[in-house]
């Protein structure tokens, strides 16, 4: 399958965040077992359905690896405090965050970045609609999964059927994305097989369209287990509104409460 290129699916809306802009941060009140916990994985695993079909009850690992942090700079920090480096990255979300950002390339005659530039070359200047750009040339994520609201992934598709994108599968539920550095990053809407140590980002943009039961339902039946599960309230990020943060927050309650049981 070809690929989609690059500047076809950088993928937020307008007006995701301002460039480079430094955002107040708050404190979120959940955050559990991130502190030595990295080496843990959490699974998530569908145990039972009630009656109507329509519930689902997520069970989590004893001493889970999962933080809940409110911005892009929290998500990276706590990418770097638990040591994540060469990642198969599962992203939740409704913006794909793959702008290149600004004057990166000015650097290319120069690359591969030492390491010790790294971070003031990209991680430190990163923002909402470049993240995961970043991610993947920093060494943060070796490959990235997307999981979007099936609503979400049927407009990118539309989209790009409109506009003869190529990597959009036959059937719509998946499209490869690439570009000059041979990015591996794959979009669809189910959570796809991946190494037990994986990352998991659950973004509250998710939740514009999605709810938390069904995402925990989705899950449950992927049967996947993780590493490190964050969850973003992104603050930073003009075109979320407060309701997808509150879904979040009731993510999170979720997660906490099959934890503790």
């Amino acid at each position: 399958m070809t690929e989609a290129p690059q500047d076809a699916l950088t993928g937020d809306d307008a007006a995701t965040s301002a460039e480079h802009e430094s955002m107040p941060r708050v404190g979120w009140r959940f955050a559990l077992g991130f502190a030595g916990a990295v080496t843990v994985a959490l699974t998530i695993a569908l145990v039972s359905l009630n009656a109507a079909g329509a519930g689902a009850r997520v069970v989590l690992a004893s001493d889970p690896a999962v933080v809940g942090v409110d911005d892009t700079k929290g998500l990276i920090d706590a990418w770097e405090k638990a040591g994540v480096h060469g990642a198969a990255l599962v992203y939740v979300t409704r913006d794909l965050g793959y702008a290149v950002p600004p004057g990166s390339y000015q650097h290319s005659a120069d690359l591969p970045v030492p390491l010790r530039d790294l971070r003031s070359t990209f991680i430190d200047i990163a923002v909402r609609t470049d993240l995961v750009w970043v991610a993947s040339h920093t060494g943060i994520a070796r490959s990235v999964r997307y999981v979007l609201h099936p609503l979400d992934l049927a407009e990118k598709v539309r989209v790009g059927r409109e506009n003869g994108w190529p990597g959009i599968a036959a059937d719509g539920r998946s499209i490869t994305a690439g570009d000059e550095e041979g990015s591996d990053r794959v979009i669809g809407d189910r959570f796809p097989p991946v190494a037990p140590d994986a990352v998991l980002n659950i973004d509250a943009s998710y939740f514009v369209n999605g709810t938390p039961e069904e995402l925990a339902q989705q899950l449950g039946q992927s049967g996947q287990s993780f590493g490190l599960v964050t969850l973003n309230r992104s603050v930073d990020a003009t075109n979320v509104p407060e309701a997808a943060r509150v879904k979040l927050d009731r993510m999170a309650d979720l997660l906490r409460e099959q934890g503790s049981k």
